[in-house]
């Protein structure tokens, strides 16, 4: 359980800290939520090469292309 709880981020994380939290996770995805641990979305690999392919940057917040 506490490697689950290790996917939380937030909806304003960079795509860089994204790309570590999935990397370093068991389960290979992002789980986005609030500040109270609130469910907002997730974010997996996929989601990040398609917003890099669009010409996003590993500096730009995860806010507009994790799947709500």
């Amino acid at each position: 359980m506490k490697d689950f709880q290790k996917t939380f981020i937030s909806p304003v994380a960079t795509i860089r800290h994204a790309l570590e939290i999935i990397d370093s996770g068991s389960i290979k995805i992002a789980i986005v939520s609030d500040e109270h641990r609130r469910l907002l979305g997730t974010l997996t690999d996929g989601d990040i090469r398609r917003a890099i392919l669009k010409g996003m940057g590993l500096d730009d917040s995860i806010e507009t292309i994790y799947y709500r």
